[in-house]
């Protein structure tokens, strides 16, 4: 008696979920993706110069690369950048053995620094005397330049909005061909382009440089840069319901 009972309780807990899943209607909706874009006149720089010296101790490589990197801060200093500005960004110390391009590896070995360090020019104008002064005082190498705004999140807004905006008109054209009116939103996501998982998001730019060294003085002239255009992309997701 229990048994059927217990079957009886089962069918009909059955049926009931069979009646609600029939019953239940996903709600209509139009999901689109709106993408902006949004354009500046770059007003701060990142310059990347370091110093690569060898020696056949260790501490005779150690206190090359010292020498040299700090005539290039001292001068990055004196062209007008704030210490504050200034920031070691990788070290490297190890050994390796000498070779001869002639006898190939000789069995001697010496030790090899590498130090980079990230300089914030925070006027345009003077990144080509910049690169000038840390390659005449001590650097022997000038890995990148990467041009950025200081108000990026400004940028940032202003990329958002075209991009919901241009989310919005797809979202409205879809409807007028299908025939359908858009109801309230039921999700928003963004995803950009530019933002990083670590550390500041890179914003492209656009640059060229050149360098060239007076023969007579050994000077280096400060090179012509072109820093080009800084842009900012991102994406927006937009679901809708339709409206009945």
């Amino acid at each position: 008696m229990n048994r059927a009972i217990a079957a009886v309780l089962l069918l009909a807990a059955s049926a009931a979920m069979a009646q609600t899943d029939q019953a239940y209607q996903y709600p209509s909706q139009i999901s689109v993706t709106g993408y902006g874009v949004a354009e500046a006149e770059p007003d701060l720089a990142s310059i990347v110069f370091g110093v690569d010296a060898t020696g056949i101790t260790a501490a005779e490589a150690v206190d090359t690369a010292t020498e040299m990197m700090d005539g290039a801060r001292a001068a990055a200093h004196r062209a007008g950048v704030a210490e504050d500005d200034m920031s070691t960004t990788y070290y490297s110390l190890w050994q390796e053995e000498i070779y001869d391009p002639d006898y190939g590896y000789t069995g001697e070995y010496q030790y090899h620094v590498t130090e980079n360090m990230t300089a914030k020019v925070r006027d345009i104008d003077d990144v080509g005397e910049v690169i000038a002064a840390v390659v005449s005082g001590g650097a022997n190498t000038v890995t990148s330049i990467t041009f950025t705004v200081a108000d990026i999140v400004s940028l940032r807004a202003e990329a958002r909005a075209n991009a919901a905006a241009d989310a919005r008109g797809r979202a409205e054209q879809l409807a007028r061909e299908a025939g359908v009116t858009l109801g309230r939103i039921s999700m928003i996501s963004e995803y950009s382009y530019n933002d990083s998982y670590y550390g500041d998001p890179y914003y492209s730019a656009a640059s060229t440089y050149s360098m060239s060294m007076d023969a007579a003085s050994g000077e280096i002239a400060a090179p012509s840069i072109t820093p080009g255009v800084t842009t900012y992309s991102t994406s927006v997701s937009i679901t809708y319901f339709i409206a009945e």
